[in-house]
């Protein structure tokens, strides 16, 4: 049986690879995180099925480099998803009232890598990507105008949009309707958009290969 291949862009704290891999032998994971926190956090779940998920210390976009990283404000102590290449905008207490983890604790720099780049480093050879999950909290776009023509490996996946311009929670976010226009250019169909946030700023787009 052919493994099933997950990638993991923007991992965090590995909450959604790291369970689904741990559970069934037949996933095999390729993840990056580039918060070295939330990085040695993972290596430490995943210490016992290291052999199907494999972990690197990188942010994927569209180019190939360093850059700041802004580390967002831990509101359950360890770890926040809201951490980003890009900085907050500044008019959040209107569009994100009452969100005080929505704040940069601290700026790291971090290698940034487009996701064809790495793929020609590693010598890597998958004749598909079974689901792409994309989280980059604003690059989400970029990672995948990163991946060239590699992005025809994608069978499904999800991927995170800001509503509209009025909605970004990022200075270089992208919106719903750049993403759909994207996918429909190379082959995909959206399959749903669900609300992640009560005023349903940020939407979770899920698609497939037509």
């Amino acid at each position: 049986m052919d493994k099933f291949i997950l990638f993991d862009i923007g991992a965090n704290l590995g909450t959604d690879s790291v369970s689904r891999t741990q559970d069934n032998a037949n996933v095999e994971t390729l993840a990056f995180e580039p918060v070295p926190e939330f990085y040695q956090h993972i290596i430490k779940l995943t210490e016992s099925f290291r052999d199907r998920y494999n972990l690197y210390p990188l942010a994927i976009s569209d180019y190939d480099g360093t850059s700041t990283f802004y580390v967002a404000t831990s509101s359950v102590g360890f770890g926040n998803g809201a951490s980003s290449l890009y900085p907050f905008v500044n008019h959040l207490n209107e569009t994100w009232p009452g969100r005080i983890d929505l704040q940069t604790e601290k700026e790291i720099t971090v290698k940034v890598s487009r996701f064809d780049t790495w793929y020609k480093e590693n010598q890597l050879n998958l004749n598909k990507i079974d689901y792409f999950h994309c989280d980059t909290q604003g690059s989400d776009l970029r990672v995948l105008k990163g991946m060239g023509e590699l992005v025809q490996l994608i069978q499904e996946g999800v991927v995170e949009c800001a509503r509209d311009e009025a909605a970004k929670l990022y200075a270089e976010n992208h919106t719903v309707e750049e993403m759909k226009d994207f996918l429909n250019d190379n082959g995909f169909m959206i399959v749903n958009l669900i609300s992640n946030d009560a005023w349903s700023n940020e939407l979770n787009l899920y698609f497939r290969k037509k």
